[in-house]
């Protein structure tokens, strides 16, 4: 009877060490997301800021600009490429390419400066464990097909869009305006 009750003590104390240890994996993502993402859009409005012939240039919505402060894409779990802009009143409409294996929704990140505006386009992950996630993974023989798809999402602002140039912070690039 002790052994049954030592074996049953000691099972339980694994799954209860695996649940906590799921828990707190999924709490670092996100939370190392949450920094990553931070630093990125710092970065970025630091390289435009500091290159005004490349804000000349993307200002009123040319795409494809860089300044030559960026030379690397972000490429952290669920960030998404955005490649267009549409900007009616004060609400911003972004094209983005999501990733193919991810059906979570997407939530973005902006920060406004004079004559910039950037935004992160990602994956809302949560520090909860995506239990459903992980079953279809499990489950899945066949993987990942890639699918390029586009997506959109669009943001509320305090004030018109005008001349400034938006930029996607995961490339660095500047959106191209759609009419």
């Amino acid at each position: 009877m002790l052994k049954k009750f030592f074996l049953f003590g000691f099972l339980m104390f694994l799954v209860l060490l695996i649940i906590g240890g799921w828990f707190g994996y999924q709490a670092y993502i996100h939370g190392t997301n949450t920094v990553a993402i931070q630093q990125r859009q710092l970065q970025v409005i630091a390289a435009w800021q500091t290159d005004p012939d490349a804000m000349k240039m993307a200002a009123g919505g040319r795409g494809g600009v860089t300044p030559p402060g960026i030379t690397d894409t972000m490429r952290s779990h669920g960030v998404a490429t955005a490649s267009s802009f549409q900007a009616a009143g004060k609400s911003l409409t972004i094209t983005y390419a999501p990733s193919a294996c991810n059906d979570l929704p997407y939530i973005y990140d902006i920060k406004r400066s004079p004559g910039l505006i950037t935004v992160l386009v990602y994956a809302d992950t949560s520090w909860w464990p995506d239990v459903a996630g992980l079953w279809n993974r499990v489950t899945s023989s066949g993987g990942c097909t890639a699918v390029a798809r586009q997506a959109t999402l669009t943001i509320a602002l305090d004030s018109r869009v005008g001349a400034d140039a938006v930029v996607d912070a995961a490339s660095g690039t500047s959106l191209t305006r759609n009419s």
